[in-house]
C-alpha cells in the first residue's frame, strides 16, 4: 500500500513539473544565413537572427541562451535577458549575431543547429533545438592549387656562356720601304697568342687583314707596300691554318682584306698628340682635306713641320699591317658536363670538381639536373668549394624545404640571406617556409618583397595563393595572371574567378588551364561548379564526368559537395558521378 501511495505521489510531481514548463518561455524562432554556408579565408561568416514574439512568457530574471552548432565545434551564443530587454514581454525582441569563426574539416557536412536554453531563478528549462539552420559547407575555396614555387638560382644567375667569344688582334712592323714581315715580330706576344688560338683550332667567325704604309715618299709605291704587307700576312696566316689542320678558313673569300695606301688618318691622329701649335695643327688638317694629290700633299705637310727627319717617329708607327680574329672558345659539350655531373653523383668520379669545372660552368651543370637529391650532392660539393656565394645556400634551402627538411632549410635561407640580404629569390623561399607553416601574412610580405627586387612568375604565383587564402580574389586574379608558365596558373585564376562570382571569366582561365594540362581533374571539376552556378546542365555534367573519369574519388566528393546539390537527384549527375 505505501509503495502504491509513493507512485501517485511521484506521479502529480511529474504533471506539475510539466503544467510549470510549459507555462515558461518556449525559445526563439530562429533563422540563419547564407544557407548553405561558405568557407573563405579557411573560416565561415554568417548571421543568425533570433526572434522572440510578443507575449512570449519571458519572465522577469529570465535569460535565453542560444548556442551555434556546427557538428561538435561550438560556434557562438545568441543570449537575451530580461535585463537587456526589460520590456521584452510587451515589444518582443528581434536580434541578429554575425559570427566569424575558423573552419575545420570535420565541421563540413554538418549542418547548423542550436541548442537552446532558458534559465530563471537558478532553474534551467531545457528547449528544443533548433535543427538544421543552414547547410555546411561550400568548400570549393580549398580547391587551390597551393604547389608553392622555389626560386633556383642556379638556372637565373650563372654566368656560364656555352661559347666564350675571342677577339684577338696582332701587329706586324715593318721597317721604311720593306713589306717583308720581320723575323723579330713571330715572338711578339700578340701574334703568338694568335698562334695559339690556330694550334687550338678553335672556331674563328672572321678574320680581318688591313696592310698600310706611312704617306711619305711616292704615291705608287706606298700602294705597292700597304698591299704587299697585307699579302705578306694573309700568307703567313694561310700557313699557319694549314699546319694547324684548317680547312675550311683556306678559301681567300673567308678573309676581310683592306689596304690603306697613305695612312693621313694615323698621321693625323699622331700629330694632335705631338706639341705644335694650334696654328700648325689647324694648317695641316686643312692640306689634309684640301683635296690635294697625294704627292703634293705630302711635300706641304713635311715643309709645315721642317722635313722627314723631325716626323719619322710619327711615320714609323704607321707602317704596319695588322690581324684581327673573331672567334670563340670551345666548352664542354651539355653531354659531357651531364656524364661529369652523373659520375660525381654517383660516386664514379676521382677528380676534383673544382678542377673540372669553371665557377660558372659548375653552377650550369647544377641547373642541368633536375632530380633535388642529385642537385643536393652537386650543391653541397659547391658550398665546400665557394662558401661565400650566396647562390648556393639559397637553392640548398629550396632543396632541403622541397624535401620536407624545415629546420635545414632556413638554416640554409638564413645564411644566404647574411650574404646577399633582400634577394629577390631568398626572400621567395623565405615566404615559401612561411606559407607551408600557413603563416600567410608573413609570407605576403615576403613575397612582396622578392617581387620588389624582381618580378618572377614564381613569387607572383606564390602571392597569388596567398591572397586566395586572405580571399582577396580580384588581386589573387592579377598575380596568377602575372605567373606567365607556372603549372596551375590558369586553373587557380579561374577558381579565384568563381569565387569572385565572375562565371564568365572563370570560364575562360579553366578552359586555358584544361589546353594546359589536360589530364588536370580538377580544372574539369571545378568548371561543372561553375556550369553549377550558371544553372547550365550540360556544362556541369560533361566536365565532371571527365574530373570523375579522371580522378574517382571526385565522384565521392561531388555527391557531398553542396555546389552540386541542385542536380543530386537528376539523372545527369548520377550519369557523372557513376
Amino acid at each position: 500500500m505505501m509503495k502504491h501511495n509513493h507512485l501517485i505521489i511521484a506521479v502529480i510531481v511529474l504533471l506539475v513539473g510539466t503544467f510549470y514548463s510549459c507555462k515558461n518561455f518556449q525559445g526563439a524562432a530562429v533563422t540563419a544565413k547564407p544557407d548553405p554556408i561558405e568557407v573563405h579565408a579557411d573560416s565561415v561568416k554568417y548571421s543568425i537572427r533570433a526572434t522572440v514574439p510578443p507575449k512570449n512568457k519571458f519572465k522577469k530574471g529570465g535569460t535565453y541562451t542560444g548556442e551555434a552548432m556546427i557538428g561538435s565545434r561550438s560556434q557562438k551564443k545568441v543570449v537575451i535577458t530580461s535585463e537587456k530587454y526589460p520590456k521584452i514581454k510587451k515589444t518582443g525582441v528581434d536580434t541578429t549575431v554575425n559570427v566569424s569563426r575558423g573552419y575545420t574539416d570535420d565541421m563540413n557536412g554538418n549542418p547548423l543547429m542550436l541548442k537552446q536554453s532558458y534559465d530563471r531563478k537558478g532553474k534551467e528549462f531545457e528547449l528544443p533545438n533548433v535543427e538544421n539552420l543552414a547547410q555546411c559547407c561550400i568548400t570549393t575555396s580549398r580547391l587551390v592549387c597551393e604547389d608553392p614555387k622555389f626560386i633556383f638560382v642556379d638556372c637565373l644567375e650563372n654566368k656560364y656562356e656555352k661559347e666564350k667569344p675571342l677577339s684577338l688582334e696582332a701587329r706586324f712592323s715593318f721597317p721604311k720601304d720593306v713589306f717583308k714581315i720581320q723575323e723579330g715580330d713571330y715572338k711578339k706576344s700578340d701574334i703568338v697568342a694568335i698562334g695559339d688560338f690556330l694550334t687550338k683550332k678553335y672556331p674563328a667567325t672572321k678574320i680581318t687583314i688591313k696592310g698600310f704604309a706611312s704617306p711619305e715618299g711616292p704615291y705608287k709605291r706606298n700602294v705597292m707596300l700597304s698591299v704587299n704587307r697585307s699579302k705578306q700576312v694573309q700568307e703567313w696566316l694561310t700557313g699557319k691554318l694549314k699546319e694547324s689542320g684548317y680547312e675550311s678558313y683556306l678559301d681567300s673569300n673567308f678573309f676581310d682584306i683592306s689596304v690603306t695606301h697613305e695612312d693621313w688618318e694615323g698621321f693625323k691622329a699622331s700629330v694632335n698628340g705631338l706639341p705644335y701649335t694650334q696654328d700648325i695643327k689647324s694648317q695641316i688638317l686643312e692640306i689634309i682635306s684640301a683635296g690635294l694629290s697625294e704627292d703634293d700633299k705630302e711635300a706641304q705637310i713635311m715643309a709645315l713641320v721642317g722635313g722627314k727627319e723631325k716626323v719619322e717617329n710619327i711615320l714609323a708607327p704607321l707602317r704596319r699591317a695588322t690581324i684581327k680574329i673573331e672567334g670563340y672558345e670551345p666548352r664542354k659539350t651539355d653531354q659531357e658536363i651531364d656524364k661529369i655531373s652523373q659520375d660525381f653523383i654517383d660516386g664514379k668520379f676521382s677528380g676534383s670538381l673544382k678542377e673540372t669545372f669553371e665557377k660558372e660552368e659548375w653552377l650550369y651543370a647544377i641547373c642541368r639536373v633536375t632530380s633535388l637529391d642529385g642537385k643536393k650532392v652537386l650543391l653541397e660539393a659547391f658550398r665546400e668549394a665557394y662558401p661565400s656565394d650566396h647562390r648556393v645556400f639559397n637553392d640548398l634551402g629550396a632543396v632541403y624545404l622541397s624535401q620536407g627538411d624545415t629546420k635545414a632549410g632556413l638554416e640554409m635561407l638564413e645564411k644566404a640571406d647574411k650574404l646577399k640580404t633582400g634577394h629577390y629569390a631568398i626572400s621567395n623561399n623565405f615566404g615559401v617556409a612561411k606559407m607551408m607553416d600557413k603563416q600567410y601574412r608573413d609570407a605576403k610580405s615576403l613575397f612582396e618583397t622578392s617581387l620588389a627586387g624582381k618580378s618572377t612568375p614564381e613569387a607572383n604565383f606564390n602571392l597569388g595563393v596567398v591572397l586566395e587564402k586572405m580571399a582577396r580574389y580580384n588581386l589573387a586574379v592579377e598575380k596568377f595572371n602575372s605567373a606567365s608558365g607556372m603549372d596551375c596558373g590558369n586553373y587557380n585564376a579561374g577558381l579565384c574567378k568563381l569565387l569572385n562570382n565572375d562565371l564568365a571569366g572563370a570560364k575562360a582561365s579553366l578552359t586555358e588551364a584544361i589546353k594546359e594540362n589536360k589530364e588536370h581533374a580538377l580544372s574539369y571539376y571545378v568548371m561543372a561548379v561553375a556550369g553549377a552556378r550558371a544553372s547550365d546542365a550540360s556544362t556541369m555534367t560533361v566536365n565532371l564526368k571527365k574530373a570523375c573519369q579522371l580522378d574517382g574519388t571526385l565522384s565521392t566528393k561531388a555527391k557531398s559537395d553542396l555546389e552540386f546539390r541542385k542536380y543530386w537527384s537528376s539523372a545527369e549527375f548520377k550519369a557523372a558521378t557513376n
